[in-house]
């Protein structure tokens, strides 16, 4: 969610803290919530889970991507799918989703980097699932019409460490909270 949502709230935040040193980790949610257990980081913005709570932020839409020059894994049966790696919320919904439809897939790669994903989207080779703020342009997004079933929608908040209860950590928490939300839609 980094370069697709958090950039303007970091540069607010910089302006107004020029001196506060922010370390920012990218990595999945679940890296980031036993890093929040630890105290090792303060806040992080992440997709909820059983066991990774923080107050709501927004619904984030997923979305079946694939190759806008290549649409060959979608011919190909069983379906070759990438999937975030094993634990991730992200992953559980895609796979939810598929069963549910009594598709026939394979997961023919995993990662826990979207990048990692992404080449093999790049490469022709497999279709994955994606939040929609994810999706490069250059990408397709892929739907009911491609005979692909709906996934459930990911829920983001902001979940803080024990020991984050410092006025500038209230405030960008505040600031995710306030300039990323959208109301929930009830379905």
């Amino acid at each position: 969610y980094m370069a697709s949502l958090l950039s303007p709230v970091l540069r607010r935040f910089s302006t107004l803290y020029p001196h506060v040193e922010i370390e920012i980790v990218c990595a999945q949610s679940v890296a980031l919530g036993p890093m929040l257990a630890d105290n090792k980081i303060d806040l992080a913005f992440v997709t909820r889970d059983c066991k990774l709570r923080g107050e709501f932020v927004r619904a984030e839409e997923m979305v079946w991507v694939g190759s806008a020059t290549d649409p060959a894994p979608l011919a190909m049966s069983p379906l070759p799918v990438g999937l975030y790696e094993h634990g991730s919320v992200a992953r559980a919904h895609t796979v939810a989703a598929l069963d549910a439809a009594h598709i026939r897939y394979r997961a023919a790669y995993s990662s826990a980097s979207l990048m990692g994903l992404l080449a093999t989207v790049e490469a022709g080779i497999a279709i994955v699932a994606l939040t929609r703020c994810s999706v490069p342009p250059r990408f397709a997004m892929l739907g009911e019409a491609h005979g692909l079933p709906k996934i459930e929608p990911l829920e983001i908040v902001v979940a803080r460490s024990v020991k984050s209860n410092r006025p500038t950590c209230d405030y960008l928490a505040q600031q995710m909270v306030q300039d990323l939300s959208v109301p929930r839609q009830r379905g």
